[in-house]
């Protein structure tokens, strides 16, 4: 399993586990890892540091990221994303979170498709925030090469849009 695949197989257990009664979570723990004693100890240790209760900082995290998220999948409903962002033809949405959403989108020169970012800053203090922190990582961005971390293409600003997000082009990674 990939490291990606890892830290999402850990979070979907953690997420499982806490919702199970503490006695019944080591039988949980020993059906759904297996025998891989690593993955059972890092989730056994996020349980470990959960407070189990329905206001804890990790709750409230998941709120805030679940209702921006669906604020951002409203915004996309009710302004519709043109047809070109900078230099790429976009295809369709295909993902969103709490800063914006993932467009697929194709890049005529060289030809390739792309995960297109859209990062929307409701305020325009946080979007001058957005833009120094982005002008801040381009290059650190650009120079990262490993095998687990998606390629850095391109970012930028559409003015054209709603909001004027802040866009962020990167190799396009399929589950």
């Amino acid at each position: 399993m990939n490291p990606e695949g890892r830290s999402r197989r850990v979070w979907e257990l953690f997420q499982a586990a806490r919702r199970l009664p503490p006695e019944e979570r080591a039988s949980f723990l020993d059906r759904e890892c297996g025998g891989d004693a690593e993955l059972r100890g890092e989730v056994a240790s996020l349980l470990e540091h959960d407070d189990d209760s329905d206001d804890s900082p990790l709750d409230r995290a998941e709120q805030v990221v679940g209702a921006v998220a669906a604020e951002n999948r409203a915004l996309l409903e009710r302004f519709p994303v043109p047809e070109r962002i900078g230099p790429y033809r976009v295809e369709r949405a295909i993902g969103s979170g709490a800063t914006g959403v993932v467009l697929l989108a194709a890049q005529e020169s060289p030809a390739r498709e792309v995960a297109l970012k859209l990062v929307l800053a409701s305020s325009p203090t946080f979007a001058e925030t957005l833009r120094r922190r982005l002008e801040a990582e381009k290059s650190a961005l650009a120079r990262l090469e490993h095998p687990n971390i998606a390629r850095f293409y391109d970012a930028g600003v559409a003015a054209e849009l709603f909001g004027e997000p802040l866009w962020i082009a990167m190799e396009l990674v399929r589950d």
